[in-house]
């Protein structure tokens, strides 16, 4: 397993700089899609896939997300991103580049996926950091807090993100 180290610019597994802008969270109460975009003759007349590649949602950032997939995306691969926000009843809609693919080392067949958003609105991007602001309140922790004590315990070991 890959060792933290803390730098002057923040922690990263791994050892080097930690180079992210912005800080990654986990997307709860979000529905997310990944859809490769069309290119050649397919964008021309409008056709192309319509398939959500998207198995779950790693993480998500103002920059970017990873997601887990079926499909192993090459580099540079273009994808069309929506991200359905239950929390808020709204939808970011943005276009991504596959900034790396890696095989997933606990699951055969299945892939990580980290898109960097392309030309992301600057009010979509406020979009995501609301999401995570209250993601991280006290407000929203206390309303999980109390959900679990008063449901079933659920099986999460399905559950596709890093601790």
């Amino acid at each position: 397993m890959a060792e933290t180290t803390k730098t002057g610019m923040g922690m990263h597994r791994g050892g080097g700089a930690e180079r992210r802008r912005h800080k990654r969270f986990l997307p709860r109460e979000c529905d997310m899609s990944l859809i490769k975009e069309a290119s050649g003759l397919f964008k021309v007349f409008g056709a192309g896939s319509k398939d959500n590649l998207a198995q779950a949602v790693v993480d998500l950032s103002e920059g970017g997300a990873r997601f887990v997939t079926r499909t192993k995306l090459s580099i540079g691969t273009k994808v069309n991103v929506t991200i359905n926000v239950r929390l808020f009843n709204d939808t970011i809609k943005t276009v991504g580049c596959v900034c790396w693919s890696a095989d997933h080392n606990q699951k055969n067949g299945h892939y990580y996926v980290a898109i960097n958003f392309e030309k992301l609105d600057p009010l979509q991007a406020r979009k995501i950091s609301s999401i995570r602001d209250y993601l991280q309140s006290p407000e929203f922790r206390q309303k999980e807090e109390t959900r679990r004590r008063t449901r079933p315990a659920a099986d999460t070991s399905s559950l596709e993100y890093d601790a």
